[in-house]
């Protein structure tokens, strides 16, 4: 041993050596050089710990001293103060170190003959002393001895982290002594230099260079220490074993001495029990004829002491399942700890891959251990209320001529002579159950606390075990490449899939299982009345579109009707199938093969239930023709589709499930592979056929969204839906065959998902037609009855009314009728809950993605309560980045849009506080997500204040105006002076605001022009809003009648014709004034209010119409204007006739 530790100290020392040699071959330093400076610097230092401290003292109490000199010169002695103190440190580590390589061979040794000694002792031998000791004697020890178990494997542990530590440090050990020896190098050249500055104090001057020195100092120790680290290493990895071995062996040897306790205390316990209850019998067997409350006492202590003999046994049984909960939950431990070791030392192999898929199909149902874990909280919260109740009534029985003289409070005189003694005896009997029943009560609590605690252990050992799990299963090649060799294994893999011997054991299995099963008759029975029904239901299904759009008759539950009749044809084969499966899967003690059978017919029902409801919902006469009127062509082609995925998809699915899990050896190889590649191709075919824009089954419904860009979204979901099948199968061929199948099973969730949501989308439509139907129904009801009694009143024939009641027709109402509203809601609804569905489907995958945080880009600053410290950005930061600039799109585009359909509910919300709001949420989400994607890409205020000093110089000149509009932007959609909708007048515009950015707001005047108007006119220019705060608005109307005409009658008629407008409100009133007399009329002058700016030049043109009728069928004429021509005569007056003019003529 001794020869081994100097050669092992030997090879350490020239370890050393290199490395100092390594570092004098740096540029600019010579070994001759390095070699000086080291002898200085190891020099002894000039100050030593206790002047330090008495220099601090001193120094603390010169009240003469210069404030700045003083805290420099304390900041200089506390860095000396610091450099001593870990020099000591490392100077008593050092002389540790060399200590451990002297005395730990020796101490392992020793250590290691103890353990030897240890083992021949048995822990049965140990016990023996106790055998005759009492069992609450036996109790406290098992208590005692439980907590000497939890000590020692927290010992062992312990130990087992140092031995783990001790072997990954030499790594950092040296790495530590390139550092120090580069900064020793580095503070011995620092010395070599004058300390002496100008005008300095020599008390600085010499405090500057002890804090050298002392550096110096520090850093030789560490060295020193860090060499007899490496040193002694291999002796006190030698000893850490030893300990190890100790504590494994104290471990079993405590947990053998606790195993036995148990037994034996379990033995007494159950043998108390029954004792008690052999007593209790014993006693009310004597008790029979004679009186009843002696009777009734008896009766009562039998049943005390059959509750002592089951929660004794249910105690034994406890304690078992905490044993087995316990080592499960230390096995997954272990399990994650290889696991984690394994990755790191051997990286993602294939070997690896089988191995963490093997433990995590073996890994416990977390939630029917949360299940028990709230059914054992129950549990405890009775039992600890039974305890209080027994606690409550021992107390009463404590005083026993008390408890007799009220139990027989009832008895006479003679009956209580005679029963006294023998109820004392009895109540007496009851305090010795009573006080064993609390003590096992009270062993049964701690027992069922001790299991919840080691199921939450065990729950919370298999979530962090799946969790790693998760992220790593995806990137670990579970199959090597395909290749020739791969296909070789084909022909066995089909002879034993098609091997007579194995589905002859299946069908051996099934019939054992179910020819004693009642569940599986009773599928037959509902299996056979299905079949038999089958063409009774399609009947039926057929009549439940009889009344489809027809409004007087027709009601949601046609349709409810039609798809329960679709779900039980779709249910038979299924339901078969599911049957078979479960029975299989129950089978005590199935090989492999059937067990695989049995899943596979599992997964498989479920599939063939979802796609024949489907197929039937697609069928001819189905709901999907009848109730939904979809195209009998689209059905058509979906009908062929779904058929592909029954008759294809299902049938490889079922083979390659059969085949993958009855041979987990190689299930990546072979038949098992191929048909999973042939599964994606039957899928990427259904895709295709599906969601080909041109010729597949949804090109009607893509023709009716005739929107630009549906054209680019619709090519999207086809290259995605076709793309991930197809990914799959490369996947598959590249061995990563786990990855392929988590991924493909994830994403048929996702279609039955789709499937499911399309279903209730067009449930939900339906519903609304019917609703809409009834509506317009009772509309037109209600407009016949109006016309009925507008014929009534004007005394028509009534047969003609009759007539015309017959002759109704009701209305017809399609999809096209919805509101857009409704429609947006709806699918605004379905949208969430798709994204909700899908987050749930693909939860599971998303750990896997932390590996990309492994992957760093760049690192960043972050300043933690005052210290710094540098954190990665990875390059999953970036990808959570692009998820948030996918989410923040859709959020922008889709939340203002649902928010004002949930606002237009209200009818108190205007359409410019809708504008307001939908801008301000729009602004908000883009503000939010700024701030996410810097805080992911380790932006921070002080990295960018910069640049918002930049943008403020840059506003104080060029961008004054730009910040300006934006100010004033933000001011109109708080303040709203005006809104979307409201007539204004900006300067010599006037329009509608039909939109308020950032920046500019939008009018249209009355020519359909729009006009871009800077925000900031609106804040600091004069505005006039025609419907700020009132939209009514009074029109003027100058009518000139002629001289002679009647005045009064014409201002009666102007006055019938504003009231008569449906435009012209009430109050305030008209009023038609006389204003003047004109050159050529007489000017009489309407003024009549308006409560909508849009109605005001339909309003003036209707009452221009209806004055001028009036006017003209009164015979008063509106005046034009005259003119007279005066001749002056006084003269001849001369005429000239042009001859040339009359021949033209």
């Amino acid at each position: 041993m001794m020869q081994s530790t100097n050669s092992q100290r030997l090879s350490l020392h020239l370890l050393i050596s290199l490395w100092i040699f390594c570092l004098a071959a740096l540029p600019g330093t010579s070994l001759a050089q390095d070699a000086e400076i080291e002898k200085k610097a190891s020099a002894a230092i000039s100050v030593s710990l206790d002047e330090v401290k008495q220099k601090l003292d001193a120094l603390q109490n010169d009240e003469a001293m210069e404030k700045k000199s003083k805290e420099s010169l304390e900041n200089l002695y506390r860095q000396t103060l610091s450099n001593l103190e870990s020099a000591a440190e490392d100077e008593q580590a050092t002389i540790d170190y060399i200590k451990a390589e002297k005395e730990a061979p020796s101490q392992a040794s020793a250590l290691r003959q103890k353990t030897i000694d240890k083992k021949k002792i048995s822990p049965e031998s140990t016990l023996q002393q106790y055998s005759d000791e009492s069992l609450e004697k036996l109790e406290s020890l098992l208590l005692k001895e439980k907590a000497d178990q939890a000590a020692v494997d927290a010992n062992l542990t312990k130990a087992k982290e140092s031995l783990i530590y001790e072997s990954q440090r030499p790594q950092a050990i040296r790495q530590q002594l390139i550092e120090a020896n580069r900064a020793a190098i580095g503070i011995a050249k620092a010395l070599q230099q004058p300390v002496v500055i100008a005008d300095e104090p020599s008390a600085i001057t010499e405090a500057r260079r002890w804090v050298r020195e002392s550096k110096a100092e520090k850093l030789g120790r560490e060295i020193e220490k860090l060499d007899q680290e490496l040193l002694s290493q291999p002796m006190r990895i030698e000893l850490i074993k030893a300990e190890i071995e100790k504590a494994e062996h104290s471990v079993d040897f405590v947990k053998a001495r606790v195993e036995q306790l148990e037994k034996i205390v379990n033995d007494r316990r159950q043998a108390k029990a029954s004792q008690v209850q052999v007593e209790a019998e014993q006693s009310e067997l004597q008790t029979e004829g004679q009186h009843p409350l002696l009777q009734q006492l008896a009766e009562s202590n039998t049943e005390l002491s059959k509750y002592i003999n089951d929660i004794t046994s249910e105690l034994k049984r406890t304690g078992e399942e905490e044993d087995q909960v316990s080592k499960w939950a230390e096995r997954i431990n272990q399990d994650y700890k290889s696991a984690r070791q394994k990755l790191e030392i051997a990286g993602m192999s294939k070997l690896l891959g089988k191995v963490l898929q093997e433990q995590s199909r073996a890994l416990p149902d977390t939630r029917q251990y949360r299940k028990k874990a709230k059914q054992l909280e129950d549990k405890i919260a009775d039992v600890s209320l039974q305890q209080i109740e027994y606690r409550e009534e021992l107390e009463k029985l404590r005083d026993l001529d008390l408890y007799t003289e009220q139990y027989l409070s009832n008895a006479t005189p003679e009956q209580k002579l005679l029963l006294n003694d023998s109820i004392r005896k009895l109540a007496s009997d009851r305090i010795d159950y009573l006080d064993q029943l609390i003590s096992i009560q009270d062993a049964y609590i701690r027992a069922m606390s001790e299991l919840d605690f080691s199921q939450t252990r065990l729950l919370e050992a298999a979530d962090t075990f799946d969790e790693y799990l998760d992220e790593h299963l995806l990137w670990i090649r579970s199959a090597p490449p395909v290749s020739i060799s791969s296909f070789s294994v084909i022909p066995g893999q089909i002879q034993n899939l098609l091997s007579p011997a194995n589905w002859l054991e299946v069908l051996h299995s099934l019939w054992q299982e179910s020819i004693s099963s009642i569940a599986m008759l009773l599928t037959l029975i509902a299996v056979g009345f299905l079949l038999w029904k089958e063409r009774a239901m399609r009947a039926a299904l057929y009549e439940t579109g009889k009344y489809i759009g027809k409004p007087t008759k027709d009601s949601i539950r046609y349709t409810l009707q039609g798809i329960g009749l679709t779900l039980l044809l779709a249910l038979a084969w299924p339901l078969l199938m599911l049957s078979i499966g479960l029975q299989l899967n129950d089978t005590i003690s199935p090989t492999i093969f059937t067990k695989a059978v049995a899943q596979a017919l599992i997964l498989v029902s479920e599939g063939l239930f979802i796609l024949r409801f489907f197929a039937i919902l697609c069928g001819r006469n189905g709901v999907a023709a009848r109730h939904y009127k979809w195209p009998q062509q689209t059905l058509s082609f979906l009908r062929r589709d779904f058929n592909i995925l029954i008759y294809a998809f299902l049938p490889l699915g079922f083979i390659s499930i059969i085949v993958i899990n009855s041979n987990y050896s190689n299930q990546g190889v072979g038949l098992g592979r191929l048909v999973f590649i042939l599964m994606m191709f039957a899928l990427t075919l259904f895709f295709y056929r599906v969601l080909n824009p041109t010729r597949g089954a949804l090109q009607h419904f893509f023709i009716r969204q005739n929107k630009p860009t549906m054209v680019g979204i619709r090519y999207g979901w086809l290259i995605l839906a076709v793309l991930l099948p197809v990914t799959a199968a490369l996947l598959a061929m590249a061995g990563y065959l786990y990855t392929a199948g988590t991924l493909v099973k994830s994403f048929i969730e996702t279609m039955w998902l789709l499937f499911a949501l399309i279903a209730l989308q067009q449930f939900v439509v339906r519903w609304l037609l019917v609703v809409r139907g009834r509506l317009a129904l009772k509309a037109a009801r209600e407009k016949r009855e109006a016309l009925r009694q507008a014929a009534l009143a004007k005394q028509e024939n009534l047969e003609n009314t009759s007539e015309s009641t017959q002759d109704f027709e009701e209305p017809k109402v399609d999809i096209d009728a919805l509101s857009n509203d409704s429609l947006q809601l709806l699918n605004l609804t379905m949208m969430l809950l798709g994204a909700a569905g899908v987050w749930l489907i693909w939860s599971n995958i998303l750990p896997a993605f932390n590996i990309f945080n492994r992957f760093t880009l760049y690192q960043h600053k972050v300043d933690i309560a005052g210290e710094i410290t540098y954190k990665a950005v990875t390059l999953g930061d970036v990808g959570q980045v692009i998820l948030i600039f996918f989410i923040l799109g859709l959020l922008i585009r889709r939340l203002p849009a649902f928010l004002e359909i949930l606002l237009r509910q209200s009818t108190s919300v205007s359409t410019g506080s809708l504008y307001a709001i939908k801008s301000l949420t729009n602004y908000a989400l883009i503000a939010a997500g700024v701030v996410l994607i810097f805080s992911r890409l380790g932006g921070a205020w002080s990295d960018f204040q910069w640049i918002f000093a930049a943008l403020g110089v840059g506003i104080g000149f060029g961008l004054q105006e730009i910040v300006a509009n934006f100010i004033s932007g933000l001011i109109i959609l708080f303040e709203r002076p005006i809104r979307v909708g409201d007539m204004v007048t900006v300067g010599e515009v006037s329009g509608t605001v039909t939109r308020i950015q950032i920046r500019a707001t939008t009018i249209r005047d009355w020519d359909r022009k729009e006009l871009l108007v800077p925000n900031k006119e609106f804040i600091t220019s004069r505005l006039l809003n025609w419907s700020l705060s009132d939209t009514i608005t009074r029109l003027l109307l100058p009518v000139g009648v002629a001289y002679g005409s009647d005045v009064p009658l014409a201002m009666k008629l102007m006055l019938e014709a504003a009231n008569e407008n449906d435009k012209i409100i009430d109050e305030p009133a008209p009023v038609i004034t006389f204003d003047s007399f004109g050159d050529n009329a007489l000017t009489l002058t309407a003024r009549v209010y308006i409560d909508n700016l849009d109605h005001r030049m339909t309003a003036i043109s209707e009452l221009h119409s209806a004055i001028n009728e009036k006017f003209n069928k009164a015979g008063i004429v509106i005046a034009f204007p005259q003119r007279d021509v005066h001749l002056d005569t006084s003269q001849p007056l001369e005429i000239r006739i042009n001859k040339d003019e009359i021949s033209d003529a």
